[in-house]
């Protein structure tokens, strides 16, 4: 674990009725103190809208390790979800695997898909139809962002592409686009997601 790193645990409630999920569990996340607290809340929220039972927080020891993941019996990936824009060597590792994991990006705030147009500009149309991006809210992320508590208390529920969050301080309203991965790879203007099969 990175030197002055610290816990953050979230008694969370996840309702997501389209796929029969009602779990209530505590999530305990390891965070530097270099890390923002706009990433935690984007980590939890891409748990939630990715919700399986066995998935894993990063430990943040190995930088090419994602924020999110699950692995199969033999150690590879079988699901890899990041927070943000990963650096163009992280992202090749993985796009390029065998193993061909189910891949997704979070975004969470409003430069992401601009650092992610730039920083990937060019990856083969292969590899980029592996990816699956979504953005949350970043208006939402940031005013989660301004509570900086060691504990918190968290009721999500997520329905037709939409996600209502209770904090037991305010209730957030938003949609998880799904954005146009091609689009971004390759300068075009529409990022919402069509088209891509």
């Amino acid at each position: 674990m990175p030197a002055q790193s610290f816990f953050h645990s979230f008694d969370l409630t996840l309702s997501d009725a389209e796929r029969s999920i009602f779990i209530e569990t505590r999530l305990r996340l390891s965070r530097s103190i270099s890390e923002p607290m706009d990433r935690i809340f984007a980590k939890v929220l891409a748990y939630c809208h990715a919700y399986e039972p066995d998935l894993i927080f990063s430990n943040g020891q190995d930088v090419q390790e994602p924020a999110i993941f699950r692995k199969n019996l033999t150690g590879d990936y079988t699901d890899w979800f990041d927070i943000g824009c990963p650096s163009h060597k992280k992202l090749n590792r993985v796009v390029r695997s065998h193993s061909k994991p189910n891949i997704r990006l979070y975004f969470f705030r409003g430069g992401h898909q601009a650092e992610f147009s730039r920083e990937h500009r060019g990856l083969e149309l292969e590899y980029a139809r592996r990816l699956t991006l979504f953005e949350f809210d970043p208006n939402v992320i940031a005013a989660l962002g301004n509570e900086d508590s060691r504990h918190l208390v968290w009721n999500v529920t997520l329905m037709e592409g939409g996600m209502y969050l209770d904090n037991g301080k305010q209730t957030f309203e938003s949609v998880i686009p799904q954005l146009n991965t091609l689009n971004l790879v390759t300068g075009g203007t529409n990022d919402i997601a069509q088209g891509l099969d």
